[in-house]
């Protein structure tokens, strides 16, 4: 059979090594960070729902670099036309290699945005229906999920019969690759603006917390840190239209494949630094405790250290909402009071 694709070109090296070094470098640094917050929520009898879908996000993460290996082995980062020189069956296979590690990373970004939006709704959930939590569930995870597998049956569906996507050497019909040049940008461009979001919703409820400002200003950063996903998201999401390159796929999703890699790994570990934020705090007093010892204070300085040091966990956070929503209740019902006995004295009764 002769050639479906050539090019009158020398070859270029293979960037596939790179790739191999930075999914696996990435994966392992992730791993890292999963394995220290099960560690700490274990420990803390803790774990939940937000755990089980990082856990899902990571294993996603874990497929993702084992397909993206096999595609690159194939020479799948190499110009398509170069792929095609070691055989057709070759060239199918790692057609087939680079959809399929498109579905763990459709899947692995999706579950960790919902990980994110089940640990704030763990937060928040003594303080009834706020915006927030309605935001949370029906814009980052139900929509979330429904983009989500939408998305990954589209992509196996775009092509009647499905091998007809991988194997132009069967007979069939496919839609039009902008329809999934298109799907895949709108895609991409609701991921940037969920992980945005889950990066200023944290502002809306922390800020009030009856707390020193330097720990506002603690929580907020930790459980803002997912805007570096937003960006990364954003920066990616440049290069989605050549999902409908067809004629040099292979070259051309590479740094599709690089900065989904890099979003999966943010994912991972801004997800997990706030679930580790109350060992954190426990570190930073112990430094300030040795640093104080070596250098004595007044009692009353340490008397102020230690309640500005105190170490917030979840439950002690939901806690302080808690207190904040029942004060704020307590004074509107005060105030409702205040007004109906001056009504009462005005006449203004019925």
């Amino acid at each position: 059979m002769s050639a479906l694709y050539q090019r009158d070109a020398a070859s270029i090296p293979d960037r596939g090594p790179a790739l191999i070094f930075m999914m696996w470098t990435l994966t392992s640094l992730s791993f890292v960070t999963i394995v220290l917050r099960f560690i700490f929520r274990a420990r803390k009898k803790q774990i939940g729902w937000d755990d089980i879908f990082m856990g899902t996000t990571w294993v996603c993460f874990v497929g993702w670099s084992v397909v993206l290996t096999l595609y690159a082995n194939r020479g799948g980062c190499q110009h398509i036309w170069d792929v095609q020189k070691r055989g057709m069956d070759n060239l199918t296979r790692a057609i087939l290699l680079n959809w399929t590690s498109q579905i763990f990373g459709i899947v692995g970004v999706a579950t960790g945005k919902i990980s994110i939006s089940a640990l704030l709704l763990n937060i928040m959930r003594d303080m009834g229906w706020t915006w927030q939590r309605v935001y949370l569930w029906s814009v980052t995870i139900v929509f979330t999920s429904l983009v989500a597998i939408s998305c990954s049956l589209l992509t196996f569906l775009q092509c009647s019969p499905p091998q007809r996507l991988w194997d132009p050497r069967i007979d069939g019909t496919c839609l039009d690759p902008k329809v999934m040049a298109g799907y895949g940008i709108f895609t991409g461009s609701f991921y940037t603006f969920a992980d945005a979001s889950l990066a200023m919703i944290p502002l809306t409820i922390f800020w009030r917390l009856r707390i020193s400002v330097l720990q506002r200003i603690q929580l907020c950063i930790v459980f803002g840190l997912n805007i570096l996903t937003s960006v990364c998201s954003g920066i990616k999401t440049r290069y989605l239209a050549e999902l409908g390159n067809r004629t040099d796929q292979t070259w051309a999703t590479y740094n599709i494949f690089a900065w989904v890699t890099a979003e999966l790994f943010l994912l991972v570990v801004c997800g997990t630094v706030p679930t580790l934020y109350p060992l954190l705090r426990w570190i930073q007093s112990l430094f300030t405790v040795i640093k104080y010892r070596v250098l004595p204070r007044p009692a009353s300085n340490e008397d102020t250290l230690r309640q500005s040091d105190e170490v917030l966990t979840i439950g002690k956070i939901r806690m302080r909402l808690k207190r904040r929503d029942t004060a704020m209740t307590t004074n509107e019902s005060g105030s409702e009071a205040q007004a109906s006995d001056w009504r009462t004295n005005q006449g203004l009764t019925d």
